[in-house]
Order: C-alpha cells, then sequence, then structure tokens
C-alpha cells in the first residue's frame, strides 16, 4: 500500500502547456511572502518570443498585491479550460515578478488590457477599461507544466 493519492489526468507536453497559456488570456497569480499566499484572478498576455507573461496590477492603497510583489518569492500563474469532469486542462507556469515599463508591451497585447476609444478616428487609439492607473509586471517564465483528461476541451 502507497500513502500517494492516484494520479489525476495525464501529464501534458511542455509545447501543450504552453498553448493552453497562449490561447487562455485569465488566469490565477498566486504568490508568497512568508508564510503567507495570495492567490488573484488575472488578465495576462503571454509572450512566447520572450518567454514572459505580462499583468497588470492596479494597486490602491494598502495594496496587498504590492506587499507580496516586494517580497520577490517565486510566483505561479495557473490558467485552465473545463469543460466538464471528463474534458479539461490545467497548465502551471513558475517564474519570478518584476517591474517593466507600460511603454513596452507589445501592441498585439494591447486589446487583453484595454478597449478602442470610440470618440478617435485613429483605430490605434486604445482607453483603458477602467479609470485606475496599472502598474505593469512579467513573469519571466522558468518552468511550464500541465495535465489534461485525456480529452481536449474546445478553444474557443
Amino acid at each position: 500500500m502507497t500513502d500517494r493519492p492516484p494520479s489525476v489526468g495525464n501529464e501534458m507536453s511542455e509545447s501543450d502547456a504552453r498553448s493552453l497559456l497562449d490561447h487562455s488570456f485569465t488566469g490565477v497569480l498566486s504568490m508568497a511572502a512568508g508564510s503567507q499566499g495570495y492567490g488573484l484572478p488575472m488578465s495576462y498576455q503571454y509572450d512566447r518570443e520572450e518567454n514572459r507573461i505580462v499583468v497588470g496590477f492596479v494597486n490602491g492603497p494598502g495594496s496587498k498585491k504590492e506587499a507580496f510583489v516586494k517580497a520577490g518569492a517565486e510566483v505561479t500563474m495557473t490558467v485552465y479550460n473545463y469543460e466538464d469532469v471528463d474534458v479539461w486542462e490545467s497548465a502551471v507556469a513558475t517564474g519570478t515578478l518584476s517591474p517593466i515599463n507600460g511603454n513596452a508591451i507589445p501592441e498585439e497585447f494591447v486589446p487583453v488590457f484595454f478597449t478602442r476609444d470610440p470618440e478617435s478616428a485613429d483605430e490605434k487609439q486604445w482607453s483603458d477599461l477602467d479609470d485606475w492607473e496599472r502598474e505593469w509586471y512579467e513573469i519571466r517564465v522558468t518552468d511550464v507544466s500541465g495535465r489534461h483528461s485525456g480529452r481536449a476541451p474546445r478553444r474557443d
């Protein structure tokens, strides 16, 4: 008899896990500071060429996120696609979180974080989705892994 629980799902190839990161735009960012953990749902964009995940934080006064970012510990981004108990997939990207200049965000990432300005004739004019200022970060990915049910969900 073994103390290990049975395996759930099948191991996903690194390529398939990266593909799931590429096709998902929301996930759960998990951070740690000392013995405390913090997870929050986030919009993100995966930059396969630079092997990084770009996220934008909205920090209010006394932000809990800011305290965890300053701790500088390893972070994970978990993404998943679930249709039912027999059709699902998930991927976890591990890495380090660092601030970046918002002007360095590639043009193709903009639709994830902004909306077209309806008042502008310039189709490249973007507006914030809300009135909050964002601080931009990247997760430099050091490891990607994933699991799946054996039947792939549809990726829309």
